[in-house]
């Protein structure tokens, strides 16, 4: 499988069972991957799994119409309302984000990156995508402060080193 910010593609091969499904999307999404999984259910005989939604698009809109303490209320609320209609899993923002980080446009996405932090604490990632935002847009301070927070919370972390190599030579 492969993904970039206009693509994504994965192959799946049961040879025990003669099958296989090539499954593409023209977006990097977890949707994508839902589908994907729903359709394997389908080709396994399972009952298919239906896919949820990914809470970052109300969250999103919250937060763009009325800021970060309301998106985070929007988010806790959809949690406790509408636990089987979202998928609340903390991907979905890097799905969300990564395709602007990626193309060198961070400032697009800036917002959404701090409520990742704000709503996951405790993720290495969250705080690394934050800061390799900040280091592509040329806050350097803010990087390292990102960064070093994600070393914190995960020190075996392989690609954390390699953007503080790219901090320390910017």
């Amino acid at each position: 499988g492969g993904a970039d910010p206009g693509y994504w593609a994965d192959l799946y091969l049961l040879p025990e069972r003669e099958m296989g499904m090539v499954a593409t999307s023209n977006v990097y999404c977890a949707s994508a991957w839902s589908v994907a999984d729903a359709a394997m259910d389908i080709m396994l005989g399972l009952a298919p799994t239906k896919p949820k939604r990914p809470v970052t698009v109300p969250v999103g809109a919250v937060l763009k119409s009325a800021g970060q303490d309301a998106a985070i209320a929007e988010y806790r609320r959809l949690q406790f309302a509408a636990p089987d209609e979202y998928d609340f899993d903390e991907h979905h923002f890097s799905h969300t984000t990564g395709s602007a980080v990626w193309l060198q446009r961070p400032d697009a996405v800036m917002p959404l990156l701090h409520l990742r932090t704000a709503l996951f604490p405790e993720s290495s990632e969250a705080y690394e995508e934050l800061g390799e935002a900040y280091l592509i847009g040329g806050d350097m301070a803010a990087a390292e402060r990102n960064l070093q927070t994600a070393l914190a919370l995960d020190p075996e972390s392989e690609s954390i080193p390699k953007l503080m190599q790219r901090l320390e030579s910017a």
